[in-house]
């Protein structure tokens, strides 16, 4: 994405939130990566690294279940985090409050997408997540992961109906 940018003639960069330059950036965008952060302080570096008016994007994608097959999303939702328990996260949405200083609510939204899927591109994504990744080791493979989730995943009715959970918070900072 940070070369698309730059094809385009905008100057991106990546970098961890504690690492942004002081008063420099109109946009911070953070994908997927918010609720590993420690919200106080990614809001400091954030309101550090802004220029006046500066736009902040946080936004999260999940998978949330299968449109009309609820035995796929009871198994998503109990065995699914039974066998894989989340590690820790910290905040999972972010809205500024009062305590966070000159920082404005533009839009808070949450929605869903449909997302085509085939069995195997679906233990294909299960095998990406924190959940899943937090297991493995030299006990335990991504193979054996994608194993396990395949042997206890339910048939799917209709493979294409998968429902991508998102939600964003657009904020803007004051001068």
């Amino acid at each position: 994405m940070v070369a698309l940018a730059r094809s385009s003639g905008v100057d991106a960069r990546v970098g961890t939130y504690q690492s942004l330059a002081p008063r420099t950036y109109d946009l911070i965008s953070v994908c997927m990566a918010f609720h590993w952060f420690d919200r106080d302080e990614a809001v400091r570096s954030f309101l550090s690294a802004s220029t006046p008016g500066a736009v902040w994007l946080i936004y999260s994608f999940w998978l949330e279940g299968h449109e009309t097959d609820g035995q796929f999303t009871d198994w998503l939702k109990s065995w699914f985090p039974a066998r894989f328990p989340a590690p820790w996260r910290g905040t999972p949405i972010f809205r500024p409050t009062s305590q966070d200083g000159p920082v404005d609510l533009i839009a808070d939204k949450a929605g869903a997408v449909r997302v085509a899927m085939d069995r195997d591109s679906l233990i294909g994504y299960l095998t990406t997540q924190s959940n899943v990744e937090n297991h493995i080791g030299p006990e335990y493979s991504y193979a054996q992961a994608s194993r396990d989730i395949d042997a206890s995943m339910p048939p799917v009715a209709g493979e294409g109906d998968f429902q991508y959970a998102f939600r964003f918070t657009i904020c803007r900072t004051r001068p």
